[in-house]
């Protein structure tokens, strides 16, 4: 076997390993049109999403529900009222006329010429491959004790060089090396006596912050799929953000008194159960990386 022979098979053997390493589930979601055009009466008429969803099933696809619609019969939590109020809020905003393919395309190049064939269909708004939720943080390292280490105050950007500090908390002035200001969070701090004491924030991120670090507080709520709850450095960022506390180290979040929470990202389904657990008034902030393909035309 010559040289250019074993480069070549080593190169294809790398190649399928790198495809397999990328392989994912593809998951094909369809939009199915709120009204179509009678060309007989030159009006415009309902479509009944369930029905489109049979006529689409007709070509050989396989369509189901993909924001479950309550039922008090599945859910002891839920009264008929309940239900009847959210059937309703889910159908003005149009999520009962969302489809999963069932049984999807092998490949994301079949996927996407699906896609492109569902588009074409009267009774189609629009049709997407899901695009794929990526984490991009790492496992933070283990957080020292506050006492065994001199933390800088990061919100106090009088001691602490401009580059290093929470210049965002700061007034909509630019200042080298920001091309902008901030949002004047620390005047609000002082004119309103309040850091968020009455509110509560619920982080939707593939992992979780660092429940154990000195500058951030404990959930009040773990959410969904818990099983596979891990911690990373992207959300713990990003808490430190929204609701690190006031104790004088480290960073100051805009609420640093907020009520914080964690729901594991899981799209649809996560968040319509995750809205169970919510009150009037509470935050839900959804931070998610997606991993866009290309496809070769």
């Amino acid at each position: 076997m010559n040289s250019y022979f074993k480069l070549g098979t080593l190169s294809a053997i790398l190649l399928s390993l790198s495809a397999a390493s990328y392989a994912r589930d593809i998951e094909v979601i369809v939009k199915v049109k709120k009204t179509v055009s009678d060309p007989l009466t030159r009006s415009e008429k309902n479509v009944d999403p369930q029905q489109a969803a049979r006529q689409l099933q007709t070509s050989g696809l396989q369509l189901a529900t993909l924001f479950e619609l309550p039922d008090p019969a599945r859910d002891w939590r839920m009264t008929k009222t309940d239900s009847l109020k959210t059937v309703e809020a889910m159908q003005r905003h149009n999520l009962d006329r969302y489809f999963q393919i069932s049984k999807p395309p092998a490949t994301e190049r079949e996927a996407q010429a699906l896609v492109e064939k569902l588009k074409q269909n009267p009774l189609v708004e629009t049709a997407y491959v899901r695009p794929e939720a990526v984490s991009i943080g790492e496992p933070p390292l283990p957080e020292e004790s506050a006492a065994t280490r001199s933390v800088p105050n990061y919100a106090d950007c009088d001691a602490t060089p401009i580059s290093s500090c929470q210049y965002y908390l700061y007034p909509d002035i630019a200042k080298s090396p920001y091309r902008m200001g901030g949002l004047n969070v620390v005047e609000a701090h002082k004119r309103y006596a309040n850091k968020g004491e009455l509110s509560r924030i619920v982080s939707v991120e593939i992992n979780h912050w660092n429940y154990d670090h000195p500058n951030l507080p404990k959930p009040f709520l773990k959410h969904w799929d818990t099983s596979q709850h891990k911690v990373d450095s992207h959300d713990t960022s990003s808490a430190g953000v929204m609701f690190s506390k006031d104790n004088g180290i480290g960073t100051i979040g805009i609420a640093a008194r907020a009520q914080a929470g964690y729901s594991k990202y899981g799209a649809g389904p996560q968040l319509l159960d995750l809205a169970k657990q919510l009150k009037a008034g509470d935050v839900v902030q959804v931070g998610i990386h997606i991993h866009l393909c290309q496809w070769i035309a």
